[in-house]
């Protein structure tokens, strides 16, 4: 009878992770829908406070808070892939950063 019991919880436990395992690779496939961009800064509109950004192969994208950047800064871009996952037209860059980077 000890040995049944330690078996349902065993089996219980495994269960258990297996479930949790299986939830969080599903939440991580649904959520993954960015990804980083290389780019150079383009220009810069301090009075609408927009900064675009060139990437290799010549797309603009556009960030907010123009302040620190300047033309030809090197500029790392974090992309939402948006709901059509296959076409680039509908990708919106969420976020850049700095970088020394320069993309020719």
């Amino acid at each position: 009878m000890k040995k049944i019991g330690i078996f349902v919880v065993g089996l219980a436990a495994v269960v258990m992770l297996t479930a949790c395992q299986s939830s969080a690779a599903a939440q991580r496939k649904k959520d993954n829908h960015y990804y980083v961009r290389p780019g150079t800064v383009t220009k810069v509109d301090y009075e609408k406070n927009q900064v675009t950004v060139t990437d290799r192969q010549g797309y603009e994208w556009f960030l907010s808070y123009a302040e620190d950047w300047l033309p030809g800064d090197g500029c790392l871009l974090i992309i939402d892939a948006g709901k059509d996952r296959v076409s680039i037209n509908d990708d919106q860059a969420i976020a850049g950063t700095y970088t020394d980077l320069k993309i020719d």
